[in-house]
């Protein structure tokens, strides 16, 4: 059975994908937006707890973009 994420690592995966949403056009913007929406309920975190996250953790989620998402 795969190891339980703890709520940090599972809002820096959500920041991380919401960071990479915003460089995101067109279709793939959508595809984008559903894909996060659907992270969310998945990882039972909202939207506003992932902003906030990604606010107190700007350059490590910024890093973890530019290396392609968390490890």
């Amino acid at each position: 059975m795969p190891r339980l994420r703890t709520r940090e690592e599972r809002l820096m995966g959500a920041a991380v994908l919401q960071a990479s949403a915003e460089h995101r056009v067109g279709d793939e913007a959508e595809a984008f937006c559903i894909i996060y929406r659907d992270v969310l309920a998945d990882l039972e975190v909202t939207d506003e707890e992932v902003s906030a996250f990604r606010a107190a953790h700007r350059y490590e989620v910024e890093a973890r973009v530019r290396r392609g998402g968390p490890p």
